[in-house]
């Protein structure tokens, strides 16, 4: 992965703060939205809906480029196929002729505390290249997550209904 960029973020005030990048190429810390970023998309894939319906109420959906998600209604197909597939792909909607894939990180509870992301290039970072890294960048924020405490069945849904699962469940 070292012609790309990595990325982490965290949940922040405006969500999904970048705090560390792997080359000097942006600036630290700088902030961004979740809706159309990969570590963000990563990050509301597991949040309580009515989470991710208050950051997008405060925050709104504002189009960056041109194949932004911008429909209200948008977000929850794509927040499902994350939830889904276990990671996120900014398939150019945060800059543009930037593909990102993300993945979540979790704490001991199920909540997502951060992700992490691959970025590049479009013409780089292509679908099929996203495909080859997707297992090592999931693989990577699994094993942070199982150091934060999560155990890999754990349901993030348990958050919101404010107990852990049972074994049964």
């Amino acid at each position: 992965m070292t012609d790309l960029l990595q990325e982490l973020g965290r949940l922040g005030v405006v969500p999904a703060v970048k705090i560390e990048r792997a080359q000097d190429a942006v600036a630290l810390g700088r902030s961004g939205f979740m809706h159309s970023a990969a570590v963000g998309k990563a990050m509301l894939a597991f949040l309580c809906d009515s989470e991710v319906e208050g950051i997008i109420d405060a925050h709104g959906l504002p189009a960056l480029v041109l194949d932004t998600i911008i429909d209200k209604g948008q977000p929850r197909k794509e927040l499902e196929r994350v939830r889904k597939l276990g990671y996120a792909i900014d398939a150019i909607e945060n800059e543009e002729s930037i593909r990102r894939a993300g993945a979540p990180i979790l704490d001991h509870t199920g909540n997502p505390v951060a992700a992490m992301s691959i970025s590049g290039p479009a013409f780089r970072l292509t679908r099929q290249r996203i495909q080859e890294l997707v297992e090592p960048l999931t693989s990577a924020a699994e094993e942070i997550s199982r150091r934060l405490g999560h155990s890999r069945g754990q349901s993030f849904l348990a958050t919101c209904w404010g107990s852990p699962p049972s074994a049964e469940s």
